[in-house]
């Protein structure tokens, strides 16, 4: 590819990975506050678990225009792990992740053409950076991500 296709490219890369990275992690946020939500008793008589669900409550009354999010985001069970929800959760989950490797691969991408940009720009041959490479954002951390969020929800009473 050309200088000017890969710069194109990079943009594409950087901005298209932001995009869903930003949608995907306000969507994992959302469905994580309303399993907690959903799943905390009314009767609990720990303080902060109260504090927690109120908290909920009034960002979802204060943020109004994010209701398509709070009305269409999955409510994982937490009870059965074959649910269909559970699968949606998991791959908005994973989406969070292929974002930031394709913003990560884009901003490689464009470091890459700043070393090059004082050289003849038509001349040069541009070798492409995939998000493949990519093996500890792609698929170790989500993993670690999970392990850590679940001991530490589990740790608080949460879940």
């Amino acid at each position: 590819m050309n200088y000017h296709d890969a710069v194109l490219r990079s943009r594409y890369r950087k901005n298209a990975g932001l995009i869903l990275a930003v949608f995907a992690s306000l969507s994992t946020a959302i469905s994580v506050m309303r399993v907690i939500y959903f799943g905390i008793d009314d009767r609990t008589r720990i303080a902060s678990v109260s504090y927690f669900k109120q908290a909920v409550y009034d960002i979802y009354s204060n943020t109004r225009f994010l209701d398509w999010f709070w009305d269409n985001c999955p409510r994982p069970n937490l009870n059965s792990f074959i649910d269909l929800d559970n699968v949606y959760f998991l791959m908005i989950y994973y989406v969070v992740f292929v974002g930031l490797a394709l913003h990560t691969s884009g901003k490689e991408l464009g470091k890459e053409l700043s070393k090059i940009s004082n050289l003849n720009e038509t001349s040069v041959e541009i070798a492409d950076v995939s998000i493949i490479t990519q093996f500890h954002q792609l698929f170790l951390a989500p993993i670690i991500v999970t392990f850590v969020g679940a001991v530490f929800l589990k740790y608080l009473g949460l879940i």
